[in-house]
């Protein structure tokens, strides 16, 4: 997390992600900086995620300001303990190879789950159309009641 304290938060969390990935290249690193045009520096040292509240501020103002309530629903959303939240998940074998609609209509009719989103390769497909199909080595972003727990295979 960024050191608001320190005369240029940014640099500093550059420095100490660099010190990181230098020990040990596998260690997930997700790092908040405060101004989006340091992002670039991040992705070369190999940084997994980059977190920068005013990028997401501009955003979700934007959003709103088209679609009402859209703040509230993320609010929502993104705090814990408040109702249903987003959970990533590994692609239950079930669903490996069947459509995307076929896995939000059965998570949802089944689970009260609702499919979101299908991570692959680091990338993330959004409500993917047509005939878009899952498949192993996925992850699924969904949002539920509680975290589908033990059993991703149960779901």
């Amino acid at each position: 997390m960024a050191d608001e304290k320190s005369d240029n938060p940014d640099a500093q969390a550059i420095l100490t992600t660099l010190t990181v990935e230098s020990l040990n290249r596998e260690v997930y690193t997700c790092v908040e900086i405060l101004d989006p045009e340091n992002e670039r520096h991040l992705k070369k040292a190999n940084v997994d995620e980059v977190i920068c509240p005013a990028r997401f501020g501009e955003y979700l103002i934007l959003q709103s300001s088209v679609s009402h309530g859209m703040s509230r629903m993320f609010s929502s959303l993104l705090t814990f303990g408040k109702g249903d939240e987003v959970y990533r998940i590994p692609l239950p074998d079930r669903y490996t190879n069947k459509s995307f609609k076929e896995a939000f209509l059965d998570l949802g009719k089944e689970k009260d789950i609702i499919l979101v989103t299908v991570e692959r390769g680091g990338g993330i497909k959004i409500n993917p159309k047509g005939e878009f199909r899952p498949k192993e080595g996925d992850f699924l972003f969904v949002i539920s009641e509680k975290e589908p727990s033990g059993g991703v295979a149960e779901i």
